[in-house]
């Protein structure tokens, strides 16, 4: 996967039916499936899924492999998003964020993201209209952000209207 991104503008629809045949996570996003970092990247598309795991309007799944803390800037989503499948982390931005590095001190910073996509997921955990799920070893700081947008996620658990799950283990800041 790549590192980073930035000033990137997708006006296509996105549509993935993805079988994972490596216990891989399956990732999906307007912009990006899965990378590092992003700055002012904007979704206009509308996405469709067929598989789970990870979806965002923007970013599918943002990791951090290193022990170096993230920022994430003025990402917005336009487009909308379906999951037709069991999901695990859906947002109007980014789907999930996960610290892969197992330990330290890693915070984890989103500014002025934005959706104005509705979402639409069959059914499963972790959904927001902002960030799916977000898991840092030290901080989450949501600053600025914002979403317009309706979500239906009739059978799924952990929905809300900025960020569905917040795994982080110790502060945060909303």
């Amino acid at each position: 996967f790549g590192e980073s991104v930035s000033n990137c503008t997708n006006n296509g629809n996105v549509s993935a039916t993805l079988i994972d045949t490596e216990n891989n996570i399956v990732a999906v996003g307007g912009v990006c499936g899965r990378i590092i970092t992003a700055d002012g990247c904007t979704n206009n598309g509308n996405i469709n899924s067929k598989s789970g795991a990870s979806v965002g309007g923007v970013i599918g799944i943002a990791e951090n492999h290193s022990y170096d803390s993230q920022k994430f800037t003025n990402c917005k989503n336009n487009g909308e998003i379906t999951v037709n499948s069991l999901a695990d982390g859906v947002g109007g931005v980014m789907g999930s964020f996960v610290n892969r590095n197992g330990y330290g001190n890693i915070s984890v910073s989103f500014t002025g993201f934005e959706n104005n996509g509705k979402i639409t997921v069959a059914s499963g955990k972790a959904v927001g209209g902002v960030i799916g799920y977000c898991k840092s070893n030290k901080k989450l700081s949501i600053i600025s952000c914002s979403s317009t947008a309706e979500i239906s996620a009739s059978t799924c658990s952990s929905v809300g209207g900025i960020l569905g799950i917040d795994a982080t283990s110790d502060k945060y800041n909303l």
